[in-house]
Formats: structure tokens, sequence, C-alpha cells
């Protein structure tokens, strides 16, 4: 593992919890919040289940099949 990898987890960890893109931008020292959410930000293994949580199970119809197996 490497120093950046730290970086990455870190990013990805702080949105998907919720903080405010402009804030984790500021904290990263990031002067692009595109950037850092395309270069840093990775997709959570349990995403299909947040999508659902979301919206109360109605957006379904919008995830993949293989996302709503367990």
């Amino acid at each position: 593992m490497r120093f950046h990898d730290l970086r990455h987890a870190y990013v990805t960890w702080l949105v998907t919890d919720g903080v405010p893109i402009n804030l984790v931008q500021r904290v990263m020292g990031l002067e692009q919040a595109s950037t850092m959410l395309n270069r840093y930000t990775h997709t959570p293994d349990d995403y299909a289940t947040r999508v659902l949580e979301a919206f109360d199970g109605s957006a379904a119809s919008l995830l993949p099949l293989c996302c709503l197996r367990p």
C-alpha cells in the first residue's frame, strides 16, 4: 500500500459518510472538486444497498440485477 492509496481511501470514506464535497476538497487541499470526485473517490462495495436505502427501495429498477443479489 502506498501513501497515495490512503488518500483515495480517506476521500472515499469522507464522501460516502456524507461530508460535504466542498469541505472534503478543502481538507485535501485540492483546487477542483471535480478532480477530487473523478480521481480520488471509488465506489464502495455496499453502494447498491446505499442507493436502495436512500430511496426506500423504490430505486431497485435503476440498479443492474447483479447488484441486487446478495
